[in-house]
């Protein structure tokens, strides 16, 4: 959504560059880290998960720019799992969002049909596509991957926003 949708002056969508660029920048950011005491599987998530995640659900079904680079910054912010796990999960949290966004937007608004298709193609070449390249990279390299391009996207909103 380009910020003129929103009308004249600063509109919602106008902080969606600030958003997308808090969310990359603290993927660079420590992680918790788990006592080691436990397997993988007795990784915890914080209590910040669930809040965070739904506001970024909500996010993700309106604006939708970066929404899976938010995601990333909340789990890897609230939980100790590995970046591979959080990538995985992000993946599947996004669809669910997504999918309840098209269905209600599909349902109650206008849809511009023609776009279905290039977008289809997208998601189904980087569905293909993004789990092999992050399962190549070291967890280090995809995080500053992903933090870069987010950046580089809340930039280019940014100019487009402003």
């Amino acid at each position: 959504m380009a910020a003129g949708a929103c009308g004249g002056g600063v509109g919602r969508a106008d902080v969606v560059p600030f958003l997308v660029a808090g969310a990359s920048a603290s993927i660079l950011l420590p992680r918790p880290r788990s006592d080691g005491s436990g397997t993988a599987e007795q990784h915890t998530v914080g209590r910040g998960t669930m809040p965070g995640m739904l506001a970024v659900s909500i996010y993700n079904g309106y604006f939708a720019a970066a929404g899976g680079v938010l995601v990333i910054a909340v789990l890897l912010i609230t939980s100790t799992q590995t970046l591979a796990r959080i990538n995985a999960l992000k993946n599947v949290l996004v669809v669910i969002s997504d999918m309840i966004a098209a269905l209600v937007f599909a349902t109650f608004g206008p849809v511009s049909w023609g776009d279905v298709p290039p977008l289809a193609i997208g998601l189904l070449l980087g569905s293909w596509l993004g789990p092999a390249i992050a399962r190549r990279l070291s967890a280090d390299k995809l995080r500053v991957g992903i933090a870069v391009a987010g950046l580089g996207l809340a930039v280019k909103l940014g100019l487009d926003a402003f």
